[in-house]
């Protein structure tokens, strides 16, 4: 069924309830995941690199490290870069997921979700890429701008003199790193309603930007806000299911069982806090230490689940929503009206084309034959 909008920042409170869905946490489960170990490898590669130690946990960042090259910091970009594209395509996926719930289609498949964010995936990326390029071409003017003011006598000129023109330059850079992260949060949306190319997601996001501003920052916070409460309960719940499992399992297996919690709270330690000194170690050792390990790792995807699952469910959502208000608000157009040739073709595999409808045959015409002959009329 359809989903009744309001079409203002009251639809936004959905979210929660549209992306608690298994279908949803788990699209963003696989690619969350490979692009979090792609990001931690690099990481890892980048603090070698700097020549530190990587025991930074499961969240590492060079941002921590003294002493980090250039080599470093490249090297901790890509890895960025690799998360960014992730969470760019499985928030294709989810986004593509939440427009067809509000269309009132509710039955899709992740080979489906997976394929038509795969297809328009360059259209995600290369939006917010292509602001970013504008931002560091222009930041490269500047650094090129400084090198011309150790000019003896005219660099000063050129540096200070045109400070005014500089400013404007700067202002305009924070202008464009505004709408840089609009287009990352907005870009999946539009690629999953109007499955625009890049231009158009830049264009939707400027023209979003200047014309709705205050109602994008408002449907950021009421967004954010509610994918925050919606987690925290959801993460609560989770933990009292792990302290009932704790409960259950510590009355039947006894001291075996709260030797292996106590090794697995010792895992977790150290793998989310590693900058803390705990004393306190398990007598855990052999086949207990290792059940110990595999505890620690349910409890540590359970909360990468939550957390980073669920949680960027809601936000895809939320802004696909937001999206579809905004674009009603800006151009009186209402997306959910629009025709989606893309269902044509959904039960298609990937790289096939879509099957041809069936051509309607006319119906049968009566066979031509001459009318009957009228009688003669009376004289």
């Amino acid at each position: 069924m359809k989903e009744e909008l309001r079409y203002d920042w009251v639809d936004l409170l959905k979210a929660p309830r549209m992306a608690l869905s298994l279908q949803k946490i788990w699209v963003e489960f696989p690619p969350l995941l490979a692009g979090f170990c792609f990001y931690g490898l690099c990481t890892f590669l980048a603090l070698k690199a700097a020549g530190r130690e990587a025991g930074q946990g499961l969240l590492p960042c060079i941002a921590a490290a003294q002493g980090a090259g250039v080599l470093s910091w490249l090297l901790w970009l890509v890895g960025l870069a690799g998360l960014l594209a992730a969470a760019l395509f499985a928030g294709t996926a989810v986004a593509r997921a939440a427009y067809l719930e509000l269309r009132g289609e509710t039955f899709f498949i992740y080979r489906e979700l997976y394929a038509f964010a795969f297809k328009h995936l360059k259209s995600a990326l290369l939006g917010p890429l292509g602001i970013f390029a504008v931002i560091a071409g222009i930041a490269l003017c500047g650094l090129i701008v400084g090198l011309l003011g150790r000019i003896p006598g005219i660099g000063v000129m050129i540096a200070v003199g045109l400070s005014p023109v500089w400013l404007g330059v700067a202002f305009f850079m924070v202008v464009l790193a505004l709408v840089l992260l609009f287009s990352i949060v907005l870009a999946p949306a539009v690629v999953a309603t109007v499955k625009g190319d890049f231009f158009e997601v830049i264009t939707e996001t400027f023209s979003i930007t200047f014309s709705q501003l205050g109602r994008m920052v408002w449907y950021q916070f009421v967004i954010f806000a509610a994918a925050a409460v919606s987690v925290a309960v959801l993460g609560a719940l989770v933990k009292a299911a792990f302290c009932v499992m704790n409960a259950i399992l510590s009355a039947g297996m006894g001291a075996d069982y709260l030797t292996v919690k106590a090794k697995a709270a010792e895992f977790l330690a150290a793998w989310f806090l590693p900058s803390l000194d705990f004393t306190a170690q398990s007598e855990a050792s052999g086949w207990l230490g290792f059940w110990g390990g595999v505890l620690a790792a349910v409890a540590a995807a359970a909360g990468f689940i939550v957390v980073a699952c669920y949680g960027m469910a809601v936000l895809t959502s939320g802004n696909t929503i937001g999206y579809v208000v905004l674009h009603k608000i800006k151009d009186e157009e209402d997306l959910l009206e629009l025709e989606d040739d893309e269902q044509d073709g959904a039960s298609a595999a990937p790289g096939e084309p879509p099957a041809a409808a069936p051509e309607e045959k006319p119906a049968d015409e009566p066979p031509n034959t001459p009318p009957p002959d009228l009688p003669p009329a009376a004289s």
